[in-house]
């Protein structure tokens, strides 16, 4: 396997939480200044980076991430003030939920809120709340974003407002529009085929948190835990998974790793699926950022089946999916996760090559459009759109197959 790129292993040696090495940032070019931002602006680190190795920074890098704080923490109030409007919202609905991740990772999963980079609010909502607070986020003004639909299957199409708000380059612009995902599950386990199905007690344990003067509930910190180490692998068995989301875990364990009393409850708590589950995120964040390691944790990662820590020789010293080097090498984690032969073969086939075309859900607005003509104009300029995207991903995952089936090979039989 190809290994880290300088910059990369530069950026993750300075943010390790255990024996932090900033100064091999001093090595760096100024191009490999220029591959490290984009990568960390992507990998969602570059505020963290700018907190904790500011000194260790060129001058031009410090304007550049000093700039970049400061737009993030604009950003920050605008979510809340966001959050607030949608929070009234459902209230009169009669919808209840409570808030994943985003502002609800303070204080247990980073320091200071400016450091987390947001671009979406992600509420959970019960059966019976679900459609009303999708009716009520309409009624004031929020619709069906134009992205495709994930494979996924654990929230409703991501719903934005429509202000005229173009990309301009900047990750951390404080006048992005927040997108609102509204879950109904916290793990697809139909998509997975492993792992926990039953969340109420989750629901149950809901507590409310505090930002400021904003109240809002949300999982309890140890569900919270649980919830993050499903996301973060998630995307990780997708190919989509954020560095960031693995430092957030590891300031978690490494902040509570002398909690016995908080570690004894995760053990009746979650049950042995999800504590499996969340072992594996975890050992990932003592790979990449030396956290320390509860002993319960450390010991839910040794009891690992053997194609876990296999697959980790193989391919965890690179950060996964696009971010680097495309790849689908989590495919070889995935099937080794899965009881089921059919369920293997399913996971397999629709990993490597996908048969199934993801839907797309449009803005249909008049407003502008030019009459009948311009509001045709403007569909076809969508579905263009659309069509070029899906013969990307086409061409993608033709590129992959071969050396995804080599790796494969490779891992198997080595």
């Amino acid at each position: 396997m190809p290994k880290r790129p300088r910059h990369i292993a530069a950026l993750f040696s300075a943010l390790r939480f255990r024996d932090p090495r900033p100064d091999s940032l001093e090595a760096l070019s100024e191009p490999e200044w220029h591959q490290l931002l984009a990568f960390s602006d992507r990998a969602h680190l570059t505020l963290t980076l700018a907190k904790l190795c500011h000194d260790f920074l060129p001058e031009p890098v410090q304007w550049r991430v000093d700039r970049n704080l400061a737009d993030n923490s604009e950003h920050a109030f605008r979510l809340q003030d966001a959050y607030s409007e949608m929070a009234e919202a459902l209230r009169s609905a009669g919808a209840e939920h409570l808030v994943l991740k985003g502002f609800a990772q303070w204080p247990h999963f980073v320091s200071d809120l400016n450091l987390r980079q947001q671009s979406d609010i992600d509420l959970f909502c019960p059966p019976d709340s679900l459609p009303l607070a999708h009716a009520s986020l309409l009624k004031i003004g929020y619709e069906p974003a134009s992205v495709p639909l994930p494979d996924t299957d654990d929230h409703l199409p991501a719903l934005v407002r429509h202000t005229g708000w173009q990309w301009r380059g900047n990750a951390f612009d404080p006048e992005m529009p927040p997108s609102i995902e509204l879950h109904h599950t916290l793990w697809d386990a139909s998509w997975a085929r492993c792992g926990p199905s039953e969340w109420g007690a989750f629901w149950n344990r809901r507590t409310y948190h505090g930002v400021g003067s904003l109240r809002f509930p949300a999982l309890h910190p140890l569900d919270s835990f649980g919830y993050c180490s499903l996301h973060a692998l998630k995307h990780l068995l997708t190919g989509g998974l954020l560095p960031y989301h693995i430092y957030e875990l590891g300031f978690f364990l490494h902040n509570h790793a002398e909690d016995d009393p908080l570690w004894k409850a995760w053990l009746t708590w979650h049950d042995e699926k999800l504590r499996a589950l969340a072992a594996i995120p975890a050992a990932l964040a003592g790979e990449w950022f030396a956290c320390r390691l509860p002993e319960a944790v450390a010991a839910e990662i040794a009891s690992l089946p053997g194609i876990v820590p296999r697959w980790f020789r193989k391919f965890a010293d690179l950060p996964p999916g696009d971010l680097f080097r495309p790849n689908k090498d989590a495919l070889w984690l995935h099937l080794g996760l899965i009881d089921s032969p059919g369920a293997k073969a399913s996971v397999f086939l629709r990993r490597l090559v996908p048969l199934r075309i993801p839907r797309i859900k449009h803005r249909w607005s008049l407003e502008g459009a030019g009459g009948d003509s311009g509001i045709r104009r403007w569909r076809f300029a969508r579905y263009v759109k659309y069509a070029r995207w899906i013969a990307t991903r086409t061409v993608e995952h033709l590129r992959l197959l071969l050396p995804t089936l080599w790796h494969g090979l490779r891992f198997w039989t080595n």
